[in-house]
């Protein structure tokens, strides 16, 4: 029928369109496609205060959560630690999203009976 064939049309165009955006696996692969966008602290003078490393900035967010030894470091190094502080951020959050998930079916099965 006329509907089928419409329905199956746009299945295509939505498995394209799933195709063409492309999800990120993970933070680090993200930073490996973009990177070349992300200015590292003292490579440029227009550089964001969330990512600066001077101390001059201490209402910067990531300074105030970093418990990590204040040892000159560069700042690639601090900016995998930034890396690293949101793919765990990122791992709790799915971690949580899994336990709500399962106390929702818990409900539903106390629920039902």
């Amino acid at each position: 029928s006329m509907e089928m064939k419409e329905m199956k049309e746009n299945i295509q165009v939505e498995q394209h369109h799933v195709d063409t955006s492309r999800p990120f696996n993970s933070v680090k692969e993200a930073v490996a496609i973009f990177g070349q966008r992300i200015t590292l602290p003292g490579q440029t003078h227009t550089v964001s205060p969330s990512i600066s490393h001077t101390t001059s900035l201490p209402s910067s967010p990531w300074k105030q959560r970093a418990s990590l030894p204040s040892s000159p470091r560069g700042p690639k190094e601090e900016f995998m630690d930034v890396l690293k502080k949101l793919e765990a951020e990122i791992t709790e959050t799915k971690t949580e999203v899994r336990m709500l998930k399962e106390r929702e079916t818990e409900t539903e099965v106390a629920l039902a009976n």
